[in-house]
């Protein structure tokens, strides 16, 4: 069995010593498209207040109450609300690192959520979604504290989740999701369609682009 470390402070995964580029990393492509004319002081802003608010909720999830500074409270308070109106009491994995040996690529998955019709009928009255046909699967649920939501980005990051999910046999994936959380203790729960083609470009890309190892004589 192959066994994946995940280095938090640098963001890089090592599968068997072997290390594997981020879902991050991979959309680069994608990202400067969408970030060219934001500064790197806003980026690391929103980086490290998106650090801050994934780690307490994930301790909210955990341990059911936490402390958090006030910078962030409102977002953990918009977590909360979202969880009691969508009847969500337990995930079936909380910031998930997983790793595809197929495709040689890693990532860590916010949350994996049973669907459950308690779950569906909350999509389907404030999402205007259907999915009463995926109750029994999972859903991917990645959390998001920017002040908007880059769409295209989402959709390549959250369809890499799902292939990283059935890679490893976690279940099936029936509906993928980006909640957004928002400084005024509000949220927005984001309906994503089920489509790898966007994702598997900037995997095509970044292979091609990736520095080709030199093997020597006699390895």
């Amino acid at each position: 069995m192959s066994r994946l470390i995940f280095f938090d402070d640098e963001h890089r995964y090592e599968v068997d010593g072997e290390e594997f580029p981020s879902v991050s990393e991979i959309s680069r492509f994608a990202s400067r498209e969408v970030y060219g004319d934001v500064t790197q002081y806003n980026l690391d802003n929103a980086a490290q207040r998106g650090s801050a608010v994934h780690k307490s909720t994930e301790v909210l999830d955990k341990y059911r109450e936490v402390e958090v500074t006030e910078d962030i409270e409102n977002y953990v308070r918009a977590y909360a609300k979202f969880k009691k109106d969508f009847g969500v009491s337990d995930y079936s994995y909380i910031e998930k690192p997983l790793a595809s040996q197929k495709l040689k690529y890693a990532g860590t998955i916010d949350r994996i959520l049973p669907i459950t019709k308690e779950f569906a009928d909350a999509v389907e009255k404030e999402c205007k979604c259907d999915i009463k046909a995926q109750v029994g699967k999972l859903a991917i649920i990645d959390l998001k504290s920017s002040s908007v939501v880059q769409k295209v980005l989402a959709k390549i990051q959250l369809n890499a989740y799902l292939k990283l999910v059935e890679e490893n046999e976690l279940g099936e994936v029936g509906a993928l999701f980006i909640l957004h959380l928002g400084k005024d203790q509000k949220y927005k729960l984001i309906p994503f369609e089920i489509n790898d083609t966007l994702f598997m470009c900037c995997l095509n890309l970044h292979n091609e682009f990736r520095p080709k190892r030199k093997v020597k004589k006699g390895e």
